[in-house]
């Protein structure tokens, strides 16, 4: 009698927890196609929220761990949402559904009416607060990304919406370049000087080819005095960094020259710095003079801890060359001095077993995996690295 109790007392205990569990969880729902969502939506009454994901994206992984699971999250958007996950590279509806809504970037969330029509987008990793307030602003025709479109496209041009609007793109992770040029065509160049209106400028303006651009570089002594030269300079150095990728796609030499030209008499200040990156850019994947350049930007000029990363982690992807993976070591050290972080010591702790010194490549490989699960990341990769460097320690 007593075990037949503590049986169903342990069983009663479990459905609680399980109910509970499942209580904190976003009911996804698994769909073969968009119209039964639509329809599904339409029958309840329901706005459509879509999380765009890969298997790969980490941060995809920490939304589902940490933010789906959030307390006030998932009972927010079962009762406000249809909810689906759709893998942008597995499978035709996602693939479909990512093209054509234009997804380039992971993850990406996606709100639609309960006809299935797009009202609101968010970009990016979002903890519950936000998440949460972006499902707010999903249902609230006065916040949706869709609603400030159609205002705009009808004609609402003043500095206050205008800043709304960007800030919205922004979020959306869409291009807000339309609505850029429209705000700072209503500027003088006294308002450069403004702190609002430069807040709105250096982190949206990117436009070298425009008639403003030239504007702000002729006003660039006057904005170092308002607002410092190091938010001037990081400014330029951005928005120049634009027209560097464009012209390191077109692979036209002569476009870089005349780059290379415009700078030294346009921002002299800049110049040294802006040609390094210009000719690292357009010489990436050149066989011939691609370190050359790669060595002069990154050991001297980059202060991108992500950049800098990127590059010592292709260096150790395909480089063999004992000196080149030393120079590629340096610069994530460079990295990690910068922002130390789960992806920076994963690729030292990578860098240093394929240069033979394990005793150090176990080190950063430990050290990587305490900073990923302190950071909530999920450190697999390198928790199978360090199995591989033990090995080799074991077997020497």
């Amino acid at each position: 009698m007593v075990s037949q109790f503590i049986k169903t007392g342990i069983f009663v205990f479990a459905l609680f927890i399980v109910t509970e569990s499942s209580a904190q969880n976003i009911d996804f729902k698994a769909y073969d196609n968009w119209e039964q969502v639509v329809a599904d939506a339409k029958k309840a009454n329901k706005h459509i929220f879509v999380d765009v994901y890969t298997d790969w994206c980490s941060w995809c992984k920490k939304l589902d761990k940490d933010v789906f699971t959030a307390e006030g999250v998932a009972s927010y958007y079962n009762k406000t949402f249809i909810n689906i996950k759709l893998n942008a590279e597995d499978g035709a509806m996602g693939e479909k559904f990512a093209e054509k809504n234009g997804v380039n970037g992971f993850p990406t969330l996606l709100y639609f009416s309960p006809q299935g029509k797009w009202v609101h987008r968010i970009s990016g990793y979002r903890d519950p607060g936000d998440f949460v307030d972006a499902g707010w602003d999903a249902v609230n025709p006065e916040r949706q990304l869709v609603s400030y479109e159609t205002k705009f496209e009808k004609g609402e041009k003043s500095l206050e919406f205008l800043r709304t609007y960007i800030h919205a793109i922004n979020e959306a992770g869409l291009d807000n370049s339309s609505a850029i040029q429209t705000y700072i065509a209503q500027l003088n160049d006294a308002d450069y000087k403004d702190s609002t209106h430069w807040a709105v400028i250096s982190y949206n303006f990117y436009d070298t080819d425009s008639e403003y651009f030239y504007s702000l570089l002729e006003n660039k002594k006057s904005l170092e005095v308002s607002h410092g030269t190091a938010s001037v300079n990081q400014f330029f150095e951005h928005a120049y960094s634009y027209k560097i990728y464009e012209i390191g796609k077109s692979e036209d030499a002569k476009a870089l020259n005349s780059f290379i030209s415009q700078v030294k008499s346009s921002i002299p200040d800049l110049a040294e710095k802006l040609t390094a990156y210009a000719q690292y850019i357009f010489y990436k994947d050149d066989e011939e003079n691609g370190h050359k350049y790669a060595q002069k930007y990154l050991t001297m000029h980059c202060s991108n801890s992500n950049e800098l990363n990127a590059a010592a982690w292709k260096y150790f992807e395909n480089e063999e060359d004992e000196i080149k993976l030393n120079e590629a070591l340096f610069w994530v050290l460079k990295s990690i001095r910068l922002d130390k972080n789960w992806y920076n010591t994963d690729t030292q702790a990578n860098l240093l077993l394929k240069l033979g010194r394990l005793e150090e490549a176990k080190k950063a490989a430990i050290n990587s995996i305490e900073i990923a699960r302190r950071d909530g990341m999920d450190p697999e990769e390198t928790e199978l690295l360090l199995e591989k460097i033990n090995d080799s320690l074991e077997s020497r």
